[in-house]
């Protein structure tokens, strides 16, 4: 569940990727944003997540590292590291609540790879009317999505129907970025409406508040320094 949760979260993180531009207009801002992590071939985020029903209050921490194909996210609860899935090359290293596993990547062959850079759902037209707050600190501009539009953010990443949104769906979502004078993106804020199909249509309200670290620069992933300890996972090899 946290998995899947966290790869939906990373959808709406990598909302930066599409069009040219750098006027000091809505979406000349998100341009640049989008040329600066294109640039870098990759993004480095840290994010405070909160999940809140009528029966439960969920947060979470998560720290995302994303270089071309490669991944590397950890979810951590009251501080303890709970979950971290690594991605290198063909290999990918998971480890949830102490248990390690290993695999290879089981891309779909029917779908290209997926990079930082390749998701362009958003477009010029749907930053028409949206205004820019500035002050000393920066600027910000906020904009909502619906649940269609997040769907499609699912399906550029081959998460549709037959996994995410059988788990959790999205009514709508208020985005807000905020860059620093300089024009950088340096943080973003989500305030989503989600329902919990796996609680039968449980309401939720999701918060995310993610902060943008290293901007320019391509993480670097690598292999977990115990990659020895992860065993084989024999349950992927046989869905293979």
């Amino acid at each position: 569940m946290i998995k899947k949760i966290v790869c939906v979260l990373l959808c709406i993180t990598l909302l930066s990727s599409c069009g040219l531009g750098n006027k000091l207009t809505a979406f000349g801002l998100y341009s640049k944003a989008v040329s600066d992590i294109r640039s870098a071939g990759g993004v480095e985020a840290e994010c405070e997540i909160s999940m809140l029903t009528d029966l439960i209050n969920v947060s979470m921490e998560m720290k995302i590292k994303i270089s071309g194909r490669d991944s590397d996210i950890s979810v951590y609860m009251d501080g303890e590291e709970i979950s971290r899935v690594i991605t290198v090359g063909e290999d990918v290293y998971s480890m949830s609540f102490g248990e390690k596993k290993r695999s290879k990547r089981q891309d779909d062959e029917n779908k290209p790879d997926i990079e930082a850079s390749d998701i362009t759902s958003l477009t010029e037209e749907m930053f028409e009317g949206i205004e820019i707050a500035e002050d000393e600190n920066g600027k910000s501009l906020g904009f909502e999505l619906s649940g269609e539009t997040l769907e499609k953010l699912m399906d550029d990443f081959g998460m549709g129907a037959g996994s995410i949104q059988n788990m959790i769906s999205f009514n709508s979502a208020d985005i807000t970025m905020y860059f620093t004078p300089e024009n950088e993106i340096s943080s973003m804020k989500v305030e989503a409406d989600a329902k919990l199909n796996i609680l039968l249509g449980m309401a939720a309200k999701m918060t995310a508040d993610y902060k943008i670290v290293n901007l320019g620069e391509t993480p670097e992933i690598t292999a977990p320094e115990d990659a020895e300890e992860y065993v084989e996972d024999t349950e992927a090899e046989e869905e293979d």
